[in-house]
Parts: C-alpha cells; sequence; structure tokens
C-alpha cells in the first residue's frame, strides 16, 4: 500500500493485514445498487484551481471538528435537480475523487437508503487541467460507490464537504453494505 504522510507529504509504503474470517466478512451478504439510470449521466463543467488550492475535509474517524486540507485541483460546475452546484473533488492519484451527500444516506425509507455518511464517485480529470484549460467532465452517479470505511472500520474516509451535500436524493450506484442480521 502507498499512501501519502498528512505532514510532510512524503510518499510512505505499508502492508494491510486482511482477516478473512473476521465477523465483518462473514457477515457480508451484498452491496445493492440502484437500477441504471441515464439521467444520472450528468454532463459538468472544470474549472482549474490555483496551485495548491486545498479545501479542509473533515474524515469519520477523526475528532469532532478536526480536518485535513486537501488539495482540490479545480472547481466542478453541474446542474444536479434544480440547482446548479460548485462541487469540490480532490486528487486521488490523477484521478478526481468527488466525496458527496444527499437525502439518500440514512433514509429510513429502505427502498432509498445509502451509506450514511456519503458516497465516493470518480471523476476523470481532464487533460488539460494542470495547464489551466477548463473542460467538460461527466458525473455518472450510476458509478457512485460506498467508500472503504462503509466495508471496514480500519478505514478513516473523508466527509462529503458542505458544498458537496446535494439537496436531491441520488438514486444510482450502490447503496449501502448489507450484512446479515
Amino acid at each position: 500500500m502507498r499512501r501519502t504522510d498528512l505532514d510532510t507529504g512524503e510518499p510512505q509504503h505499508g502492508y494491510r493485514l486482511w482477516d478473512a474470517e473476521s465477523p465483518a466478512i462473514r457477515s457480508y451478504v451484498d452491496t445493492p445498487v440502484f437500477p441504471y439510470d441515464p439521467s444520472w449521466r450528468i454532463t459538468a463543467h472544470f474549472t482549474p484551481a490555483e496551485p495548491g488550492r486545498t479545501i479542509p475535509y473533515e474524515h469519520l474517524r477523526d475528532a469532532a471538528g478536526a480536518t485535513r486540507d486537501l488539495v482540490v485541483p479545480g472547481d466542478i460546475t453541474a446542474s444536479i435537480g434544480d440547482r446548479e452546484y460548485t462541487l469540490s473533488a480532490f486528487d486521488d492519484d490523477g484521478t478526481l475523487l468527488l466525496v458527496f451527500g444527499d437525502p439518500t444516506n440514512r433514509s429510513t425509507d429502505e427502498s432509498e437508503r445509502t451509506y450514511g455518511t456519503g458516497r465516493f464517485l470518480f471523476v476523470e480529470r481532464p487533460a488539460g487541467s494542470s495547464t489551466g484549460e477548463e473542460s467538460d467532465v461527466v458525473l455518472d452517479f450510476n458509478q457512485a460507490f460506498v467508500p472503504p470505511c462503509g466495508f471496514s472500520d480500519q478505514y478513516n474516509c473523508p466527509l462529503p464537504p458542505f458544498q458537496n451535500r446535494l439537496h436531491v436524493p441520488v438514486h444510482a450506484g450502490e447503496r449501502h453494505v448489507a450484512h446479515r442480521a
């Protein structure tokens, strides 16, 4: 495994050990998904930011109110529902990672409930974005997925920043992790 040291920015290397007999693995049943819906494939616009721009992200298992500044290479402007959003996605090894929340998180309606802290969506980073070129990007919410912390307490996932909390329910992509009772 490779990750970046949060204090120094230097690469770190390590190993992750898996217990194939862990209670979570033994109780795992499925990861339900919404049916594919082409209307959740949205063309958006990417505007590069000044190099080194950061946005504070809270993480699931950090102390309440603590944040980590993550580099956000640009803004993604998209019309979702009846509103226009300016979303922040951070760089994940050359791909943009959008952390978003919506009303389906923790919904009491089982038919629409998704993972409680939000979901992730990879967005292809535009070719000219590093040289300051604006470009259209595609947000295909059908590809939204449950973050690693939805599968294991060993992960400390970023939470959706305020600007990435959508007002419309996103009935697309993976929903949550299903375990036996």
